[in-house]
């Protein structure tokens, strides 16, 4: 008998990253990923909050992680942002 492989939507990623806000948990790498939950999870509202408030708490290797996630994901979206980005 196989066991059932889980897999990871943007909702339910959505669902445990605000879970660990509600706990307290506030650092650079939990808002960097709700960042990306809430993008694939079509939540646009709260997607650049989260990456603006990513960017605020991040040291400069940090920031690197955040913007490289937001060059993706302008990429995805419109194709001509996402190189703006990844240079900078």
């Amino acid at each position: 008998m196989q066991k059932e492989k889980k897999t990871c939507n943007g909702k339910s990623c959505f669902t445990r990253c605000r879970r660990l806000i509600q706990m307290g948990v506030y650092n650079v790498e939990l808002f960097n990923n709700l960042g990306l939950c809430c993008f694939y999870a079509q939540q646009y509202d709260m997607t650049l909050k989260c990456f603006e408030r990513a960017i605020a708490m991040a040291t400069d290797e940090e920031q690197a992680d955040v913007w490289y996630n937001l060059s993706h994901l302008a990429i995805v979206s419109s194709g001509n942002h996402g190189h703006c980005c990844a240079n900078v």
